[in-house]
């Protein structure tokens, strides 16, 4: 008996490990890798191909490092190029002779390019400028044939568009035709394509405008282009299309690796017609129409390229002469030209849009104090082209010119909605209307521009005092000495990784949905595997069923063989022989009707293995006895089987009942699975199922460029206040530095805010903008800034500092929850929500191994048993302390939810801020002393002119709103 100690794949890969570490040791005593002369040279495949049809230009460049990309864009004038990007070839090859090693070393990368030629004949490719070092390498140039379409009548090609100048967003259709002409005699009124499907490979079509990938910008297609070519999609025969494969769902293979795809056919409804031909003549044919739709976002002209068709269609004049012919045939190319909108009676205020819109604007806050920024959004929404479209310009609006200073706005344009931010300061106090603002947009429909306007908003601005000029308000617990200067991080400085605009918001209803997800398809599992027990249950009701069935067929048999003596006993040894294989059929993979004599003797042959199979020969030989019944017998075996068969058939019931062969005949049969495997399958399968389900996002371009655009402004405001000197009443200069430094970082915040507005939050956005406020003068916004930083990144040390030197040292009690979550103000709440996810994944990754477990067969031996309960603890531990984890780490992240989107919190922005035991100025005060100015207070009731607040040490009491700003 043979005998295997270990895995010997695993054995083989140790081995191939310790022989490549020992050959690694001796790497560095050979000879040195010669260094490969670099050289340069250029292949086409194929060198010959029909005008409008593609080919493959490659460029080898042989012995270098790090080549760089030829510039093949001269080519442009001749051909159609398109870059499929470049191939490395590097390689070693390590030789070893006579002890002696030795390297070589290939270097070298190939470039391909698909070139499709615009005219026809033999055309000269010359080669790129490639140099190696300051030596111009040389570079044989080739020659490519260039065929044109042959004269045929028997395939055409048109394209067809707009036969006028259409305005943007106007649909409009390109229709490529393709005619064939019709078969002569009794065939003429049957499709040509259809009727030859099955005797020639269908012709190869290829449009370059189907894919929207290929399509010019500012081309918009009404669908899709694989709904659209799908609508063609014919399975009795057609043209391919763009060489366009699919898998095949009824093709069987036997290997997964495979490629089982096949060309997919395309054929539109096919209309018997007339064509006019070259000579003047007019011929029977059928046409095929392509057709598809689109708008231009912007004016212009807009280029299709040509289509081809390439392949074998029937030519003759009657029934009997029918052949095929090669055909190549392209069309003409086709402009679509798109037209502006008209100079004259353009609109001074015509923002360059194209459509139907709406046109609203927002304030943010709408009551301040002179000289704070306020947040002007303007949006743009409707259907429609927003690709020229430019912000209308506030300052020459004579009201706002007079009320409001105006800075530059920022841009977030999307396909169908622009919206323009502006940060915007109030010159005077009192009640202010912000007016209208109108604009103008072109109405392509009705062909005619149309004017909207914005709504009026009132804006109370109250009397404020001014920041001193030259100076940064600084808390009375900071030095001085303290000189704020430009990092990249630091205190008062900002965070300058762009992927600080990477949204870090978490959201209830995310948390929900994948809880969702994990106990669905917990519970889809378990349901899974219940069904899988009944149908356990069902294959051993099976099996007794053919048991049962076996013996009684066993039984008919050797009644037969005794009543019919020498007659015919062909039937009854059938009988015998199939009651010996009907209970293992399941091992086979047909009928056992079907099995020849050689099988089932093969079969036997390999459950002789086993040690409890020494009666087996003796079955061997009743089933060679039984095979002689069938085509002729003699009385003494017919004897000897009835004789023999009982006791043979009971023995081999035996047999199969014990554990040892079951699990033998699972092995043969390749259906055991090794219980360790598949758990390890089962995990890596949830990790893979749920792997994104934390989510990863990277950041909007459009905030990703705002936020940039808030650092340089704030860069450019630090340069301005660095400028200034100690101010005089005489220096008018450094006060004009200082405001405009202090527009600056009011800018910077506002632009911050956009982003924000936009539903974009981190640790870093809030972190920036505070310290765009507290540049500014502006305390409060800037705490109340840098207390929402702290929820995504509350160990930030530069953060923590900056709340410490400005906000007031308080006597604060943490609430019981806080206490015994001690994590929880120490860990950020969107990481809170990962970990949170991440546990129940590995929950229910031993969930599955439980449910695994469970289908296993409980009669194991003692050491298997062991094993087998070892994993199952194991995996119940799992359950157990992930499971545990979720709800411990959900419930911190829940109760962050709580506190931070269902709770509000205000900063004492009044120098002398009274609470006081009820919502009027008769109460007593709460306390003795006034609050601190920058205390932060927890929002509990909003009620007329006073808010109902929790203070840090858990009492509550009543402030008035003028005293708070509220977050």
């Amino acid at each position: 008996m043979i005998t295997r100690k270990g895995n010997p794949i695993l054995q083989r890969k140790r081995w191939s490990l310790l022989l490549l570490i020992i050959f690694a040791l001796f790497v560095p005593y050979g000879k040195a890798a010669e260094k490969q002369k670099a050289s340069v040279r250029m292949e086409a495949r194929p060198n010959e191909v029909y005008q409008g049809e593609s080919f493959i230009l490659k460029i080898y460049c042989d012995g270098f490092d790090n080549p760089a990309k030829p510039d093949m864009s001269y080519l442009s004038s001749e051909f159609q190029l398109e870059d499929l990007g470049a191939e490395n070839r590097n390689s070693t090859m390590i030789t070893i002779v006579n002890g002696q090693q030795s390297r070589i070393e290939d270097r070298g990368i190939t470039y391909n390019f698909r070139l499709t030629p615009k005219a026809s004949g033999r055309i000269r490719i010359e080669p790129p400028i490639i140099k190696d070092g300051n030596r111009t390498l040389t570079i044989t140039p080739i020659e490519i044939e260039v065929v044109p379409p042959g004269k045929q009548d028997l395939v055409g090609l048109e394209m067809s568009g707009p036969k006028k100048e259409i305005y943007p967003l106007i649909p409009f259709r390109i229709s490529l035709t393709v005619y064939v002409k019709a078969l002569p005699g009794k065939y003429q009124d049957r499709d040509p394509v259809l009727a030859i499907a099955d005797h020639t490979d269908p012709g190869a079509l290829y449009i370059p405008w189907m894919e929207d990938g290929k399509l010019e910008k500012g081309l918009i297609p009404s669908k899709n282009w694989e709904d659209w070519i799908m609508s063609f999609r014919n399975t009795n025969g057609g043209f391919i299309v763009n060489n366009i494969r699919i898998n095949d769902p009824f093709d069987f293979g036997f290997s997964m690796f495979q490629n089982r795809s096949r060309s997919a056919l395309f054929l539109p409804p096919g209309q018997k017609t007339e064509r006019k031909i070259a000579n003047g003549q007019k011929i029977s044919c059928w046409k095929y129409v392509f057709e598809r739709e689109f708008q231009a976002e912007k004016p212009g002209e807009f280029s299709f390229d040509p289509a081809s068709m390439k392949g074998v269609f029937a030519s003759g004049n009657d029934d009997s002469s029918l052949k095929p012919e090669n055909i190549y045939v392209i069309s003409s190319p086709l402009t679509v030209r798109v037209k502006d909108v008209p100079e004259e009676n353009r609109p001074k205020d015509y923002i360059g849009a194209f459509g139907e819109f709406t046109w609203k604007a927002d304030f943010t806050p709408k009551k301040v104090r002179v000289g704070e920024a306020l947040t002007l959004t303007l949006a743009l929404e409707g259907t429609g082209s927003l690709l020229q479209v430019k912000p209308p310009l506030l300052e020459s609006i004579p009201e706002i010119a007079k009320n409001f200073k105006v800075y530059p706005p920022s841009e977030n344009i999307t396909k169908n909605k622009a919206v323009f931010t502006w940060s915007i300061r109030a010159l005077k106090a009192g009640k202010i209307t912000f007016p209208a603002v109108p604009i103008s947009y072109f109405d392509v429909k009705s062909e005619k521009f149309v004017s909207i306007s914005s709504d009026p908003i009132p804006i109370q601005a109250d009397p404020s005092e001014v920041l001193s000029t030259g100076t940064v308000p600084q808390n009375r617990k900071m030095s001085k000495s303290i000189v704020l200067t430009r990092s990249s991080e630091g205190i008062f400085a900002n965070l300058t990784d762009p992927n600080g605009a990477i949204n870090q918001k978490i959201a209830l209803r995310d948390w929900v949905k994948n809880s969702l997800i994990l106990f669905g398809s917990a519970f889809f599992f378990f349901c899974a595997v219940q069904i899988l027990k009944k149908g356990k249950i069902a294959s051993f009701r099976k099996q007794r069923e053919n048991a049962h069935i076996a013996r009684s067929d066993f039984q008919e048999g050797i009644r037969m063989l005794e009543q019919s003596g020498a007659e015919d006993p062909s039937l009854a040894a059938s009988k015998i022989r199939n009651a010996f294989l009907v209970p293992v059929q399941e091992y086979f993979n047909r009928s056992i009707d079907t099995l020849t004599a050689s099988e089932t003797d093969a079969f036997l042959v390999r459950l002789s293995a086993q040690k409890n199979g020494a009666f087996l020969p003796d079955i061997r030989r009743l089933f060679e006895q039984l095979e002689e019944l069938r085509y002729g017998h003699e009385k003494s075996t017919l004897l000897e089987i009835i004789r023999t068969a009982p006791a043979l058939f009971e023995e081999w019931n035996e047999f199969l009942s014990e554990r040892r062969t079951r699990k033998f005949l699972r092995n043969l049969m390749k259906k055991n699975k090794n219980d360790l495997s598949a758990l390890k399958m089962i995990l890596i399968l949830s990790g893979i199922l749920f792997c994104g389900i934390t989510g990863c996002s990277s950041a909007d371009q459009n905030d990703q460029k705002a936020f940039n655009e808030a650092i340089r402004v704030f860069d450019e405001a630090e340069q301005k206040e660095s400028g200034l000197k100690e101010k005089t009443a005489q220096d008018k200069e450094n006060e004009q530095k200082s405001d405009d430094a202090r527009d600056l970082f009011l800018k910077s915040a506002a632009i911050y805010q956009g982003i924000i507005d936009r539903g974009t939050e981190s640790g870093p956005l809030f972190y920036n903008q505070g310290n765009a406020y507290y540049r500014a003068g502006e305390k409060a916004k800037a705490l109340a800034c840098w207390r929402k930083a702290a929820r995504y990144m509350p160990q930030n040390s530069y953060l923590i500092s900056n709340i410490e030197m400005v906000a007031p040292k308080e006597n604060s009690v943490r609430p019981l929850f806080e206490l015994i979550f001690f994590w929880q103000n120490r860990i950020g709440y969107p990481a809170k929500y990962q970990l949170s996810v991440l546990s129940g994944i590995f929950a229910f990754a031993g969930f599955l191994g439980l449910l695994l477990f469970s289908l296993m067969k409980k009669d194991l031996s003692k050491k298997e048993a062991a094993r087998y309960q070892r994993k199952r603890r194991f995996c119940l531990n799992i359950t157990l302390i992930f499971g545990l984890l979720f709800a411990i780490l959900s419930t911190s992240f829940l109760y962050d939810i709580y506190r931070f989107d269902y709770r509000q919190y205000g900063i004492v922005q009044a120098k002398e801020a009274i609470p006081r035991k009820g919502n009027s100025l008769q109460y007593e005060p709460l306390y003795k002393e006034a609050l601190p100015e920058l205390s932060t207070v927890s929002l509990l009731e909003d009620r007329g002119n006073w808010y109902r607040v929790k203070f840090s040490d858990q009492q509550e009491g009543w402030l008035q709103k003028k005293d708070l700003l509220v977050y």
